[in-house]
């Protein structure tokens, strides 16, 4: 099996310290990030196999076998449905999925005003992800705000949501004469 330079992975199954002759292992190329699955190279049983991830062999002759990848230069996506907002007095939460490994990061700011706060969900030099989520404080309780995500990729192909929208729920106390307007935001206990 020929040594994966960085970004590409080969597996063996199973793993074990040796081998016998005539005995089968699954060899399986694992696309790391950035990189994708080109195909095989080398002596291939069967040159049918040159473009399945994963291949069977068995041992007993020499061979050389090596799985070539290629960088993926396709952009990531923002997996539709996946943009959560969930909201406090004065913060809200926003979570999100990309369909790659991505560093990403949302701009806000107040409705019809600039997105002109950044905050980063993978730290700079972080671990990149899928899933992500960051924390909006110091919200203005009867404001609404504005918001954009972005995810980028290894190979800094990026993607963005359109313009989304979010509001902090106003503070609601019993200074009402109305009942239903208490009801609607409050949990009767005793």
């Amino acid at each position: 099996v020929g040594q994966p330079i960085a970004g590409e992975l080969v597996s063996v199954t199973p793993e074990q310290p040796a081998y016998w002759c005539g005995e089968t292992v699954s060899l399986t190329a694992l696309d790391q990030p950035g990189w994708l699955f080109e195909r095989w190279e080398g002596d291939l049983a069967d040159p049918a196999d040159a473009l399945l991830p994963t291949i069977e062999v068995t041992l007993g002759v020499d061979r050389a076998l090596t799985a070539v990848f290629a960088v993926d230069t396709s952009p990531p996506v923002i997996v539709p449905g996946s943009v959560v907002t969930f909201t406090g007095l004065e913060s809200a939460v926003v979570e999100w999925s990309s369909s790659q490994l991505t560093e990403s990061w949302l701009d806000y700011g107040a409705a019809g005003g600039a997105l002109d706060t950044r905050i980063d969900s993978v730290p700079p030099g972080g671990a990149l992800q899928v899933d992500h989520a960051v924390v909006l404080t110091g919200l203005d309780p009867a404001a609404v705000y504005e918001f954009q995500v972005t995810v980028t990729n290894v190979n800094g192909s990026d993607t963005a949501t359109g313009i989304l929208e979010t509001e902090t729920p106003l503070r609601v106390d019993f200074n009402t004469c109305d009942p239903a307007d208490v009801l609607a935001s409050w949990d009767l206990v005793d």
